[in-house]
């Protein structure tokens, strides 16, 4: 592989997944083109929780982590992304609320099989909690209130108890409340 400078700007150093840099300029890019098109998109906030150890097992997890997000993902067009040291975000555009769950239901499989090979091991669990938002695009929603309702109900996921998700089909109406 040819290393590229370009490239390397917009990767995260720990896991090679995009970067918060990357990510918020795709997303720009394509909210505007969902907004045109009139479809609907996901956004993800994935907040892991590891186990208490060794900072290169940290590493190790972290790295598991990224291929089983990138792995639940099927399609090209989706981005999944490192925006923190603790955060990741996965987008997914063109995608109704239904696909949406499909995915998550597929993530939370595969984080299932994750769990098995830790204990194998000898390793602790990882629980993830994910906030996901469904929308379509509409000029009266301000993107920083996206993130805003991503972090609350990613909070909630964690509230519910290990391994849980909190989906939610975001309106144009309860933005403005």
């Amino acid at each position: 592989m040819i290393f590229s400078y370009r490239n390397s700007a917009f990767r995260d150093v720990v896991t090679g997944l995009y970067n918060q840099a990357y990510f918020l300029e795709v997303f720009q890019r394509e909210w505007k083109r969902q907004l045109r098109e009139q479809q609907s998109l996901s956004i993800l906030l994935i907040d892991p929780h590891l186990p208490h150890t060794p900072q290169a097992q940290q590493k190790l997890l972290l790295n598991k982590l990224a291929r089983l997000l990138e792995d639940s993902t099927y399609r090209a067009t989706d981005i999944v992304s490192r925006i923190d040291p603790m955060l990741f975000t996965l987008c997914l555009f063109n995608l109704n609320e239904s696909g949406t769950e499909t995915v998550l239901n597929r993530l939370f499989a595969m984080l299932e099989q994750l769990q098995i090979s830790q204990s194998e091991e000898n390793g602790a669990p990882v629980n993830i909690a994910i906030g996901a938002l469904n929308v379509l695009p509409s000029p009266d929603i301000e993107i920083d209130s996206l993130f805003a309702e991503l972090q609350r109900l990613t909070n909630a996921a964690e509230q519910k108890g290990q391994n849980q998700f909190e989906l939610e089909r975001l309106s144009i109406h309860a933005m403005r409340h």
